[in-house]
């Protein structure tokens, strides 16, 4: 399966790209996505993530499917 990951704002500086395809197995869920995330870009487990599938937040035991577009949020900071 694939499913399009999209960056946002530290996310995408840590990445150095605002989205990325990747190939994940059947039975995939948003916890196991990131874990996969955080090996290929170990700095993402510096931030406190939020994700998004299909533009609604979704928890980590969400499971993915062919073509969910995720959205992998970090904290917004600002005053």
């Amino acid at each position: 399966m694939k499913v399009l990951v999209y960056f946002f704002a530290q996310s995408r500086e840590i990445v150095g790209e605002s989205q990325q395809e990747f190939e994940i197995d059947n039975g995939t869920d948003v916890s196991l996505l990131l874990k996969k995330l955080t090996r290929q870009f170990p700095d993402l487990k510096k931030l406190d993530i939020r994700v998004a599938v299909n533009s609604d937040y979704a928890e980590n035991s969400h499971l993915l499917h062919d073509g969910d577009e995720i959205a992998i949020i970090p904290p917004i900071s600002g005053g």
